[in-house]
Formats: C-alpha cells, structure tokens, sequence
C-alpha cells in the first residue's frame, strides 16, 4: 500500500488540529518503534481527528495508524481502529481529503475493517465494543449510525436522559 514517505516534506504543508504537521512523522516513527506506548498515541489521535474535524494529517497518518495496530495484540487495538472509524465519521465529502492522498486513504480503509473484524471477536468492555461497533459501521458506509453508536454515551437526543444499555 502506497504511503506518503515520512521523510517527505508535505507533511510540512498538512494540517493537524492545532496548526502545522510538522512532527508527526517524527510521532509515527516513535510509535512504529514502540507500538503499546498508549501514551503518545492518545496524545497523537485528536491532533488528527476531533471535535468532529478531520485534520489533512489524518488521511496522511492513516496508512501508519494501521501498521501500528497491526503490532498491538488483535484485543487492544481499539482506539487506533475507532481512530480511523471516527475519521470516516469526521469527512463530510471527498474533496476535504487531499488530492494526493486519496488513493491511500481508500487503500487503507478495508485494512482497517479486517483487523476491526480480527479484534471484535475478542471480549470488551461496553465503550470499547461500542467504538468496535461504531468505526465498524463508518467504515462499511453507514456513517450516521457509527455517529448514533459512538455518542450512545450522551443520552437520549429527545430528553438527554442517560441510556442504559
């Protein structure tokens, strides 16, 4: 699958939540090295997609968030997968994704779905399988009923009232 080089200096020209995405190559290489540093990845995942926005990085990153995933064990891999789910979520229409990355968006979107497939299979805590459940759903095309899955958590839209499930 085709990736945009991380030495590549269009990363300079990509976006990320709060400005520049200068460093996340440097990120990505860090995680590659040290796949289970939950850390940094929590700290990388909303400066590519949150508060309902997809960043130009994240189309970029997504290739690179599925390489790491695939060197965690199939059970912990929940957030780099809901990760690219909530992404999916996040783009409104193919023309907010950069021309040239695509290609390789497309191309890694069906890697995702495989390894969601591999780890849903494993048993999860109630969020954990819902976010399984809702990237699952994003990335099959069914984005408004990952959305409806993923903010299952806010209550009922008509009365706000918690939803026990």
């Amino acid at each position: 699958m085709a990736k945009l080089p991380l030495d590549d200096p269009r990363w300079n020209e990509l976006k990320i939540r709060n400005g520049s995405a200068t460093g996340v190559p440097d990120i990505l290489r860090r995680l590659l090295n040290d796949p289970l540093n939950d850390e940094v990845f929590a700290d990388l995942w909303p400066e590519l997609c949150s508060e309902d926005t997809a960043w130009s990085a994240a189309y970029a990153a997504i290739p690179y968030v599925n390489d790491i995933a695939a060197k965690r064990p199939t059970e912990n891999r929940t957030e780099h997968l809901w990760t690219v789910g909530y992404v999916v979520m996040c783009t409104e229409d193919e023309g907010q994704i950069p021309r040239d990355l695509v290609a390789e968006y497309h191309e890694a979107l069906p890697v995702t779905l495989a390894m969601l497939a591999e780890s849903i299979v494993h048993k999860h805590g109630r969020d954990d399988t819902r976010y399984l459940l809702a990237a699952c759903a994003a990335l099959q095309g069914h984005v408004k009923l990952g959305e409806l899955l993923a903010n299952l958590d806010c209550g009922c839209p008509h009365c706000e009232e918690e939803l026990e499930y």
